[in-house]
């Protein structure tokens, strides 16, 4: 995989199935459940495999834009994960 991991980029890659639990397994050595991740400045949340892929993009230049940009909030329980994208600007 690329490391330039936007929305969508995932599900385009049409891999077989379990070959992406297969490769974060390996990636960081054991199963997760949640995969955080950033460096691209685009907010996405996305689940493959039963695996929660957030990239919570950047609070002041996203899509590396001078503006307020987006941050995300992650609600973990025994029975769910839960994550959304707030956009800042629209907070005030």
């Amino acid at each position: 995989m690329s490391d330039e991991i936007r929305p969508g980029v995932i599900a385009n890659h049409k891999l077989p199935e379990g070959a992406i639990t297969s490769m974060v397994t390996q990636f960081f050595g054991t199963p997760v459940d949640i995969a955080i991740f950033g460096r691209t400045c685009y907010g996405t949340i996305e689940n493959h495999e039963g695996i929660l892929f957030i990239n919570p993009g950047s609070p002041i230049l996203p899509k590396n834009l001078r503006r307020l940009g987006n941050v995300a909030l992650l609600e973990l329980t025994a029975e769910k994960k839960i994550a959304n994208l707030v956009e800042l600007s629209d907070i005030t």
